[in-house]
Order: C-alpha cells, then sequence, then structure tokens
C-alpha cells in the first residue's frame, strides 16, 4: 500500500473559520463528501546538520460521523478499516507530503488510504493547498480541526451477472479442466421463459470427476458419467441462484442489487453457505461441488 501513489488536487483558496474563531483552511467545494480530522504541528529536532523543521501531524483519527460519503456504506466501511489499522499500529501519522515524506517524517495519512481507488474507480483526496506548507511559529501548540474533500465516481449497479461453479478438481487444473457453458434455465426449467433464465453459467469439471461418478455401477459409460456429473453441478447452480435471492445478493428476477465492491460481504455469504452444503467430506475439503466464485452475481 505505501508503495502506492495517490493523486493529490489542490483547490482555490477559500477562507474557513475554525473554532477557534481564526481562518486558516481551506474547505471542501463542494462541502458532501469528506473525512474530518484533527491535525496538530509537530517539531522534528535538528540532526546531523539538518535544520529542525516543522510538520503537519494526525492528533486523532475520525469516527464514524466524521466520514461524510453520503449513501455509499461500502466505501464508508472500507476508510474505517484503514483507520482502525492505523489506532492499531499505534503509529504517529503525518499528513500533507503525499508520497515524498523527508528523512524522519512519520507515515502519512495520504498513503494509508492509497489503496481506496481500488473501492471507488478514480477516487481523489483532495488536500488543503495550506498542507502543502509547513506550520508557521503560530501554528504550534495548537489544534485544526480539517475536511480532506473527497472525489470519486458514485457505485453503479451492474446489469448483468454469472454464477460459476468448479469441482475442486476443476479449481486445481488447468490443462484438464473441461468447461461448460449453459443458461440458468438449464439448472432451473421453470425459468426457461423468463430473463433470469438466459443468466450465463459457467461449471467446470475435471476427468477425476468422471472416473469419481463411475463409482456407481449404474453408470458405465463416459457419457452417462458425465451427464451425472453436469446434472450435480447445475443442481448447485439453481441452489446459488436461490441463496443469492435469500441472502438479497438478487431480486427475484435475477438483477444484481449490489456494485461489486459492496457486494462482496453478501456474495460470500452465498459462497460460503453453497460450500457447507456440498463440501461431501465436511470440514476436509477433498471434494467440493460448491467452488462460488466470491463475484458470483456481478459482472463487469
Amino acid at each position: 500500500m505505501f508503495l502506492r501513489s495517490l493523486m493529490l488536487v489542490t483547490l482555490l483558496t477559500f477562507s474557513f473559520v475554525l473554532a477557534s474563531g481564526q481562518e486558516r483552511f481551506t474547505p471542501c467545494i463542494p462541502a458532501d463528501k469528506f473525512i474530518e480530522v484533527s491535525i496538530t504541528p509537530k517539531t522534528i529536532a535538528s540532526s546531523d546538520n539538518i535544520p529542525a523543521r516543522n510538520i503537519w501531524i494526525l492528533v486523532r483519527t475520525p469516527g464514524p460521523d466524521q466520514v461524510v460519503v453520503p449513501g455509499d456504506d461500502a466505501l464508508k466501511a472500507r476508510i474505517m478499516e484503514l483507520m482502525q489499522e492505523i489506532v492499531d499500529s499505534g503509529a504517529e501519522v503525518g499528513i500533507g507530503k503525499g508520497g515524498n515524506p523527508e528523512p524522519g517524517d512519520p507515515p502519512q495519512l495520504e498513503l494509508f488510504l492509497a489503496d481506496l481507488d481500488s473501492v471507488r474507480s478514480g477516487f481523489q483526496l483532495v488536500l488543503p493547498t495550506e498542507l502543502n506548507s509547513p506550520p508557521g511559529t503560530a501554528d504550534l501548540g495548537r489544534t485544526f480541526s480539517i475536511r480532506l474533500c473527497l472525489k470519486f465516481a458514485p457505485p453503479t449497479i451492474p446489469s448483468s451477472v454469472q454464477i460459476e461453479i468448479h469441482t475442486l478438481a476443476a479449481a486445481q487444473t488447468t490443462t484438464l479442466r473441461i468447461e461448460k457453458t449453459l443458461e440458468l434455465a438449464d439448472a432451473k426449467p421453470d425459468l426457461v421463459n423468463a430473463l433470469a433464465g438466459h443468466i450465463h453459467v459457467n461449471i467446470s469439471y475435471a476427468p477425476a470427476d468422471l472416473r469419481d461418478a463411475k463409482r456407481d455401477r449404474d453408470i458405465n459409460s463416459d457419457e452417462a458419467a458425465e451427464l451425472r456429473v453436469k446434472k450435480e453441478l447445475l443442481t448447485v447452480v439453481a441452489k446459488a441462484f436461490d441463496e443469492a435471492i435469500a441472502k438479497g445478493l438478487l431480486s427475484a428476477e435475477g438483477k444484481p442489487l449490489f456494485d461489486r465492491f459492496s457486494g462482496k460481504e453478501v456474495a460470500q455469504s452465498v459462497q460460503d453457505s453453497l460450500t457447507n452444503t456440498y463440501n461431501l467430506n465436511g470440514f476436509e475439503p477433498l471434494i467440493d461441488w460448491a467452488r462460488v466464485r466470491v463475484r458470483v452475481g456481478v459482472l463487469d
């Protein structure tokens, strides 16, 4: 995360009246998405012919009320996770130098937040322009409340869904994997005339699964073995769709109800439920008919 770069955007200078009554830092424009933090100056003592200097440091991490991202619970949750990591580390955190701290500077808050562009495309952290300069003499001993503006594209709900089911043997190989692309109606015939029936379904299995199927004495050919394996996997597909609806990942019509970031926990819940149901060896995952990808329900 510390190797990631974060685009910092400066704003035109405006006056911001602090709680103390003094004008000091630029406000967010517009003021609808921001993180509010408290900062204070710190003096780094001189050493090895390097003069003493002042830097900005974080006084405390923000709580949920100081992280304002209306309607975006996934982004807010990730920001709070990162703030908790700072608290748990016990480290002093600086702010204002981005990816260019000087020797002796603490880790910068901007770098802690650098991976947020993986949660929201185009994420930008906009610092007040005054943080580009070190604290002045008049700032020493004081604490300031400032807002870090947030810019990002709002989440969009995908219009399509894809379900993937793999046996454990197929998941562990690529050269011998047998892959089939079907439709949900192949697993749930009652949806043959519904839009949901056309949801793409990818299943895969391996020769080892066909050999396992042949242990059934009623199966005496490769064709019969393959039909049995496909039937079993389509049963899991049908269950995956039902679970996704029951847990709120998909609507009854098969439409995603989350974007691919905010739906991860729900999708993981669907996956866990299916694995627990279809793992034929209990907690020993030697045979797993229900390896459902975390992104089930969301297709970019």
